[in-house]
């Protein structure tokens, strides 16, 4: 699945560029069009390519079980848990600051 959420990325990335080099911005109507047809094209080729990864998975002896090892949640140390409030902080009122004086 994580494999998966890259695949679309790349896929909607060349499509995206595809569409700027050829110039898509005629008006609203065409627009919904062009992405109308971009939505598919987007599924049918991230399904191509998954098809394709899970094949070349299965070819390697996948076996759709991945064995992770045991967790144990540890507690997170005092001094980490003080730095990040004091950092949230800052932060705050650092957006505070620049609203204050824009």
């Amino acid at each position: 699945m994580y494999r998966f959420l890259f695949l679309l990325s790349d896929a909607a990335h060349g499509l995206l560029l595809a569409r700027r080099l050829r110039g898509g911005r005629r008006g609203y109507k065409a627009r919904m069009r062009e992405t109308a047809a971009m939505a598919g094209a987007l599924f049918g080729n991230t399904m191509h390519r998954y098809y394709g990864l899970s094949q070349g998975l299965l070819a390697r002896g996948f076996t759709d079980e991945i064995i992770l090892p045991p967790y144990t949640a540890h507690p997170v140390p005092r001094r980490y848990t003080i730095q990040a409030y004091a950092g949230i902080a800052l932060l705050l009122l650092a957006e505070a600051y620049f609203i204050t004086n824009t």
